[in-house]
């Protein structure tokens, strides 16, 4: 029935175009699926809008916290108690994960949390099986929450007592409708005594929101407000801030303090030079100027050595990087750890360059990552010559995350936001800065199309991707061949008979 409205020669040009373009529609969806994710930059600067902590009945910085508590001794644990889960410890764990993990795992657990959208990687769905990095057995659960995760969000939550621990390890195993696998008898007894074998000591505590109004107060050099009823007993040590305890909940009408971008952002300060005059402290004390420092492509990092914020993840990204990366350190690349808290001091330094050396499991000389510290007015000169701005808040700072590439000559290249890096874009950004090249972005096309020689320290053709790049160029100018061809020869009045 078709033959009365096409001939036979326009059918088959019809089938032919159907099946180029379904072919292209199958070449496309591959290299969306398998191509386009690597070219994906996750090194984007944050918006200009101001900074607000996050408020709500519960969760990620929300001043409804904790009452303040004064410090505990806790004596070791039957593990009986704990490794199996009771309602007691049902009921205590489902109030940790709604304070501590549902902000980014989501009240279910599925890792739709608000806090976690523009986490990379994403936070794990707990109800999902698979992709769990050390297991899903209990002792492995336990593990992940006494330990962190590497190269993510997920920090060590050794904060929380072990038993609390233990609490929330139950609840993540219910929120999953499958089997969790049956624990290596070795490592249950391990986790057994660890229960068995020792006590725990919990500091003081305060609650975060009368910590931020302290904060606040102390930086606008207000006297703080006097002890309340909610404050621990006076005879016990003056108590840091946390925003953890064993105590149920309580509402707080504090504000939460809000910055503008502007105030702790970055401004990006590409091809100018740094004050190589500017004299800081090494590891040892010893004085020491960046133009003695800088004499290779250099991985700048400004952060402060007692925070417990941005940094911890930051630096761990940056000893994971290091790690992976095929650039030979101390040839290729070094990398400067400045603290811009002028607190700090040579032994804090040599401690922290100590720990993250030790995360490192390659061929690492010490030299290739120091730990420098300074007055306040060096290191905010520094600071303010890479655009890199930060405000004291109390005994703490704000401030935001950056990889900043420096060049042997000294000028910034390049900036890697965030607390994520891959090591294909720091190679090429490091062998940008070997050569002074100012660029505000590594080119999407030379991250895709090219890759890094570690002998002979240049970029090489990547084969594979430019042939999948070409595949789909050849199937566009097919399909538009064959369709021009198609509308430029019109039927003999024979074909149309």
């Amino acid at each position: 029935m078709i033959e009365r409205y096409v001939t036979p020669a326009e059918f088959k040009r019809l089938v032919s175009a159907l099946l180029v373009v379904a072919v292209f529609i199958t070449i496309v969806g591959l290299f969306a699926f398998l191509v386009v994710p690597g070219m994906r930059n996750v090194n984007e600067p944050g918006s200009e809008t101001a900074v607000t902590a996050v408020q709500g009945d519960t969760g990620w910085l929300d001043p409804t916290d904790y009452p303040a508590a004064a410090r505990q001794v806790i004596p070791p644990v039957d593990p009986k108690t704990v490794l199996t889960p009771t309602p007691e410890l049902l009921a205590r764990g489902k109030m940790l994960f709604s304070q501590t993990c549902s902000p980014c795992h989501g009240p279910e657990g599925r890792g739709d949390g608000p806090a976690g959208a523009n986490l990379t990687p994403k936070p794990r769905n707990l109800t999902k099986k698979d992709g769990w990095k050390n297991g899903t057995r209990i002792e492995d659960v336990f593990k992940t929450l006494d330990e962190g995760i590497k190269g993510s969000a997920m920090v060590s939550y050794d904060y929380l007592s072990k038993k609390d621990r233990m609490a929330l390890v139950h609840v993540v195993e219910s929120l999953g409708g499958f089997d969790h696998g049956t624990s290596d008898p070795r490592a249950r007894e391990a986790l057994e005594h660890v229960f068995a074998s020792a006590g725990e000591v919990i500091p003081n505590r305060i609650p975060v929101a009368r910590a931020i109004d302290v904060l606040v107060k102390e930086a606008r050099q207000e006297p703080p407000p006097p002890p309340g009823r909610d404050d621990p007993p006076q005879n016990a040590p003056e108590p840091a801030p946390s925003t953890r305890g064993p105590a149920e909940p309580q509402q707080s009408s504090a504000s939460s303090p809000t910055f503008t971008a502007q105030e702790v952002g970055i401004d990006e300060r590409l091809g100018e030079p740094l004050p190589l005059d500017l004299v800081l402290r090494d590891e040892d004390g010893k004085p020491v100027s960046l133009r003695s420092l800088i004499d290779k492509p250099t991985l700048l990092t400004l952060n402060y050595f007692r925070c417990a914020g941005i940094c911890t993840p930051q630096l761990r990204a940056v000893a994971d990087v290091a790690n992976k990366t095929d650039a030979v350190p101390g040839r290729d690349f070094q990398i400067l750890t400045v603290s811009f808290d002028d607190r700090d001091t040579a032994e804090i330094a040599a401690q922290k360059r100590t720990n993250y050396l030790g995360e490192i499991k390659r061929p690492f000389p010490p030299s290739a990552w120091r730990f420098l510290t300074g007055d306040a007015a060096t290191t905010k000169k520094l600071a303010d010559a890479v655009g890199f701005h930060f405000k004291r808040m109390g005994d703490d700072f704000v401030h935001a995350a950056a990889i900043i590439f420096v060049g042997p000559k000294g000028t910034v290249t390049r900036y890697m936001y965030g607390v994520t890096y891959l090591p294909a874009d720091v190679q090429m950004a490091a062998l940008e800065a070997a050569r002074n090249e100012a660029r505000p972005t590594i080119a999407k096309f030379l991250s895709f199309c090219f890759g890094y020689d570690p002998q002979g320290r240049r970029l090489v053709l990547t084969v594979t991707s430019v042939a999948a790049t070409a595949t789909v160029v050849a199937a566009v100018i097919f399909v538009v061949f064959i369709s021009r061809r198609g509308r430029g020869k019109k039927p003999t009045p024979e074909e149309r008979a």
